[in-house]
C-alpha cells in the first residue's frame, strides 16, 4: 500500500489544542509563578500523557496505511523541518552556536538536532533551549517501534494482538516506574550522567532521565492504539460512565500516582481515555478556539518555554501583563510556522 492518508477528525485538533494548553499553563506556573487552577499543577503531566495518546492513536494508522518508506518520510517532514527552525534560532540567541562549543561538543550538539537529547544527557545539559524536547526522544522511539508492531499484527490470527499489546505494555511500563523511582535502574544510566557531571545520580536526574524513559510511557501509547482499534466499541459507552472515569482517574492525578506508588501512573491515562472518547465523538467544533489551538499546538509547543522565558527574565516583564505579552508572542509566532513551515510540510 502507498501514501493513503488517513480521515482527519477536527476534534483530534481539538484534544491537540486542550493536551498543550495543559503543557503551557504549567510551564507559566513553574517560570513565572502565575497558576492557573488545576491546570497550572497537573497540565504538563496530562498534556504530555495526552499527547502520546494521540500519537499512539494515529501513528498505527499512518503505519498501517503507508509503505515503510512513505511513512518514515511523513514522520521526518512531521516533525522535524519546525524543530529544527526552533532550535537553530534559540540555540544563536543562547550563544549555543560558537565555534569553541560546537567543537567540544559535536556530537551532542547532532544528537539536539536529531532530538535524541532524553538519550544523551550531556546533549540535553549543553544545547537544550526548549525543555520540553525530552519528549520529542519518546515520540520518535515509538515511531520506530511502530512498524514492528504492525508486521506483529499482520501475522497475528484474529483480532486479539491489540489487547494483548496494552496488557504487556500495562505492567512493564509500571514495573519500569516501581524499579526507577526505587533507584535500581540507575546502573542503566549512570555513566552517561556521569560525563555530564552528575555522579551519584541525583533524585532530580533519576526522574528527569530514568523514571521518565521510553518504557515508561509505552502505556500511554498502547492505550491510544486501543483508542482506534476499539473506537466503535467505546464510542457506545454511556457518557455518565466517560465523565466518571474522566473525573476519578484525571482528575487527582497526584492521589493516583501516591496509592499506586506510580508516577506516571497509568490511571490517569485511563481518565484521559475517557475524555479522548467523549470529544471524539462529539459533532465537529471546527470554530472552537480549542480546534485553532490544536493547528498549531507543535510549535506552540516548541517555543512556548523559551519565550515565556525572554519576557519574564530578559525582558522583566511581570504578573499577567507578561503573560498576555508573552502568550501573543508565543501564537503569533506558532501562526507564521504553522502556515510557512509545518502545513508546507505536511502537504
Amino acid at each position: 500500500m502507498t501514501g493513503s492518508t488517513i480521515p482527519h477528525n477536527d476534534n483530534l485538533d481539538v484534544l491537540r489544542g486542550i493536551a498543550v494548553l495543559g503543557v503551557l499553563c504549567h510551564h507559566l506556573l513553574a517560570h513565572t509563578g502565575l497558576s492557573m487552577p488545576f491546570l497550572g499543577h497537573y497540565g504538563g503531566l496530562l498534556g504530555v500523557q495526552l499527547f502520546f495518546l494521540i500519537s499512539g492513536y494515529l501513528i498505527i494508522q499512518s503505519a498501517q496505511t503507508s509503505t515503510v518508506s512513505a511513512y518514515l518520510l511523513r514522520r521526518v517532514l512531521r516533525i522535524f523541518p519546525v524543530y529544527w527552525l526552533a532550535v537553530m534560532s534559540w540555540s544563536i540567541w543562547y550563544g549555543k552556536l560558537n565555534s569553541g562549543l560546537l567543537h567540544q561538543g559535536w556530537a551532542d550538539f547532532l544528537a539536539n538536532l536529531l532530538a535524541l537529547t532524553h538519550f544523551v544527557p550531556t546533549a540535553l545539559l549543553r544545547f537544550d533551549v526548549l525543555t520540553v524536547s525530552w519528549t520529542l526522544s519518546i515520540e520518535l522511539a515509538w515511531y520506530a517501534l511502530v512498524p514492528l508492531i504492525v508486521c506483529l499484527a499482520r501475522r497475528w490470527p484474529g483480532q486479539g494482538f491489540w489487547l494483548v499489546l496494552l496488557l504487556v505494555a500495562l505492567p512493564a511500563s509500571s514495573t519500569w516506574v516501581w524499579l526507577a523511582h526505587s533507584g535500581k535502574l540507575d546502573f542503566l544510566y549512570a555513566t552517561a550522567l556521569a560525563r555530564a557531571g552528575i555522579a551519584p545520580v541525583s533524585d532530580f536526574a533519576r526522574f528527569a532521565f530514568v523514571v521518565n524513559a521510553v518504557p515508561a510511557q509505552l502505556v500511554f501509547f498502547a492505550m491510544g492504539v486501543i483508542l482506534w482499534r476499539y473506537q466503535a466499541e467505546l464510542s457506545r459507552l454511556p457518557t455518565w460512565l466517560l465523565l466518571m472515569v474522566m473525573v476519578a482517574m484525571a482528575g487527582w492525578p497526584e492521589h493516583w500516582n501516591q496509592w499506586l506508588h506510580l508516577n506516571p501512573s497509568p490511571a490517569s491515562g485511563v481518565g484521559l481515555a475517557a475524555l479522548f472518547v467523549l470529544v471524539l465523538r462529539q459533532q465537529r467544533w471546527s470554530l472552537s478556539p480549542l480546534k485553532w489551538l490544536g493547528d498549531i499546538s507543535y510549535p506552540v509547543y516548541l517555543l512556548h518555554v523559551p519565550i515565556l522565558l525572554l519576557v519574564f527574565q530578559q525582558w522583566s516583564v511581570r504578573g499577567w501583563a507578561g503573560a498576555v505579552l508573552a502568550l501573543s508572542i508565543i501564537l503569533a509566532a506558532a501562526v507564521v510556522l504553522h502556515r510557512w513551515v509545518e502545513q508546507p510540510c505536511i502537504a
